[in-house]
């Protein structure tokens, strides 16, 4: 089978990461030691931004982002609906109520046009995810935001890596957060997340909010904080895998434009861009009316070929997240969760691979 992604294939790097880990067991130093300092030295050069900080995970990444630009209980947020629910989990955290607006049926990632119904000087801060590696137009939901002093936080959970008009995604709204998790670009050896931003003010306060709300040690300053510290053997094993990034991500756009020269002919479309902007974390088609979805993912896995659906469940309808409702008017959100299918991207994938894929595309109408 080949698989949808498979992380013991980074084999170049394994004794280099073996090495890494070792060296931190030997130092004793295994919470925000030096590794830690290090990686975010280094993403924030990677970024351009002013301020990175490590934290435990992305959803921590999201969580004390949204607590830093002023949520708290009751606070209203807006976010997609079709995005794992990671930032309704974090709004529900803190006792947010989540609103959701609509994609763009292109891309799938958050359209401003039906956002600007939902926009009030209520709204605490919009959450824009850079879905599958897409790059969400997030200065045109910024320019929208500003009127009503509303913050833009940018998930770039599975879009490290990606560009928008010359600007690394997570420095163009006010804070950017980031998954480590193993299958992401850039992945750790467990969780692990990050927080970037500009704005010094909010700096401070995530730096805060990630340490129990410390301004000094066992002084706690501010409401809200968290244990959420990124540990020096997951910083160290991303500090070489920083260095791979964009090498990685290259490798990974060039699969997935052989994928769409593939769908050439055919009904199915390709959600995920490989522009050169694009992180292209994931490869997501987008299938035709008359293409059941159950048989043409049967028909892959008849030829070996390991399929997956990000996401089945829209946010608004999960049961255990908040202000879930089925009469959110998501038209293309619900729409698209019904038709698409992520197959196999990852840049260990061999030629073979990547032939017998386009093969089963190509003949797939």
């Amino acid at each position: 089978m080949i698989p949808l992604n498979d992380l013991s294939r980074n084999y170049p790097f394994s004794l280099e990461i073996q090495e890494a880990v070792t060296k931190v067991v030997k130092s004793g130093n295994w919470i925000m030691g030096p590794e830690h300092d290090l990686f975010e030295d280094e993403l924030a050069l990677f970024l351009d931004s002013d301020s990175v900080f490590g934290v435990a995970s992305g959803t921590d990444s999201l969580e004390i982002a949204l607590r830093a630009v002023g949520c708290v209980n009751g606070s209203k947020i807006i976010t997609v609906g079709n995005a794992g629910g990671y930032a309704a989990i974090a709004g529900a955290l803190i006792g947010c109520e989540v609103l959701y607006s609509d994609v763009d049926p292109l891309r799938l990632v958050m359209d401003p046009k039906p956002l600007t119904s939902l926009l009030s000087a209520e709204i605490t801060a919009v959450v824009v995810t850079h879905l599958y590696g897409n790059v969400a137009p997030v200065k045109a939901i910024m320019d929208l935001c500003k009127p009503f002093n509303i913050r833009v936080i940018e998930d770039c959970a599975q879009a490290i890596g990606a560009t928008s008009e010359g600007r690394a995604v997570g420095t163009i709204g006010d804070i950017g957060t980031f998954s480590f998790y193993p299958t992401k670009n850039l992945g750790a050896i467990g969780d692990a997340g990050a927080i970037a931003t500009y704005d010094k003010e909010l700096a401070k306060r995530i730096e805060q909010l990630r340490q129990y709300g410390w301004g000094a040690k066992y002084v706690i300053d501010i409401a809200g904080g968290k244990n959420s510290r990124l540990d020096e053997i997951q910083a160290a094993v991303l500090r070489i895998s920083l260095r791979r990034i964009d090498d990685l991500n290259s490798k990974r756009r060039e699969i997935l434009k052989e994928y769409a020269n593939a769908l050439v002919g055919t009904d199915i479309s390709l959600v995920t861009s490989y522009s050169d902007e694009s992180a292209a974390h994931l490869a997501v088609l987008l299938l035709p009316k008359n293409i059941e979805r159950e048989s043409f993912r049967k028909k892959l896995s008849d030829l070996e070929i390991q399929t997956a659906i990000h996401y089945p469940i829209l946010d608004a309808d999960q049961v255990g997240l908040p202000n879930n409702d089925s009469a959110w008017d998501l038209p293309v959100s619900r729409d698209s969760a019904n038709r698409i299918v992520s197959i196999p991207l990852f840049p260990e994938l061999t030629s073979e691979e990547v032939k017998t894929i386009c093969m089963a595309l190509a003949s797939s109408n």
